[in-house]
């Protein structure tokens, strides 16, 4: 391999295998081997940003930062990516630039703010905003489920709470912003709560519960039989337990699914009916929706009498 192009692709190493057309002929390359190259296996992307091998994700991202400069920073759902959020599942090229900066693409969602620099941070070498300012940010283009799972999954992992993503946003000022409205929503069923919910199958049903018109359950309640377990959705006085399973809960590893078997043996014999919904199952909201309705109406026609009584908390 020639000595220059080989320079080339251990600088692009460093750089998610992304490289600028100068950063080519600075490594030694002429302009006729980096357009040969174009031909051969690096993929323009942008005009005169190359990935050398190909790629999605970290190396789209970081083409996107070499082409906007310096100054750009990835933000709204390029940065949720970046950040691991539930609720952005794709890598989109979105950046936010200085006022002063003009740069356009049809291949970037473009933005323009003058980013503080408490709104800027590295993740994985890559400027980009926030935990913070990218669920502010997120809310201008996300709709409320999504956002939901990502507010709840950002407070789930200690990245921002909920009284501080408020603080910010009182702080950036919330009139007229993009989203605000929604991100108040948010904010305000997280703040009802004392502990976010455990995962983006419990966001969902949680968000199925509170359009249904059926009175809302306790989320993650305490039922204590000596020991204390707690389930993801409950109704105490109908000693209706309500479980949001992911395949994942116990795939590959049977002492989990034994843990698993053994707790709900545990709820049912202090006197609970547990309903289990897949994420599949949630996919026909109406159906599980009427399975809870008519469990909490059996409550109502005596089922009261026909349980065990057993002490909850």
């Amino acid at each position: 391999m020639d000595s220059k192009l080989a320079a080339a692709r251990r600088f692009a190493s460093t750089q998610h295998h992304a490289i600028t057309f100068q950063q080519a002929k600075d490594v030694g390359m002429s302009a006729t081997a980096v357009s040969r190259m174009a031909g051969r296996g690096w993929v323009r992307v942008y005009p005169g940003v190359y990935l050398t091998e190909a790629g999605a994700g970290d190396q789209l991202l970081r083409a996107t930062l070499l082409w906007a400069g310096d100054s750009a920073t990835l933000s709204h759902r390029a940065a949720g990516w970046l950040h691991g959020l539930d609720g952005v599942d794709q890598a989109l090229a979105e950046v936010t630039l200085p006022l002063a900066q003009s740069a356009r693409s049809k291949k970037v969602a473009i933005h323009r703010s003058d980013l503080a620099p408490a709104d800027r941070v590295l993740v994985k070498g890559m400027r980009t905003t926030s935990p913070a300012r990218t669920l502010i940010d997120l809310a201008a283009v996300l709709e409320p489920l999504p956002l939901a799972m990502a507010v709840e999954h950002a407070w789930r992992m200690a990245r921002v709470f909920p009284k501080q993503l408020r603080h910010r946003l009182e702080e950036l000022g919330s009139q007229g912003r993009p989203g605000a409205a929604r991100l108040n929503a948010v904010l305000a069923d997280c703040e009802a709560r004392a502990r976010p919910l455990e995962s983006a199958l419990e966001v969902l049903l949680w968000h199925q519960l509170k359009v249904s018109g059926l009175p809302l359950p306790q989320p993650q309640f305490e039922v204590r039989d000596g020991r204390t377990l707690r389930v993801d959705f409950a109704y105490p006085d109908a000693r209706l337990a309500i479980e949001a399973d992911g395949v994942e809960f116990h795939a590959g590893d049977p002492s989990l699914f034994e843990q698993h078997c053994a707790r709900h043996t545990r709820l049912a014999v202090a006197g609970w009916r547990v309903l289990h919904f897949t994420r599949l199952a949630l996919h026909d909201a109406p159906a599980c929706i009427e399975q809870i309705r008519r469990a909490l109406a059996d409550y109502g026609r005596g089922g009261r009498t026909r349980r065990a009584a057993a002490p909850v908390s």
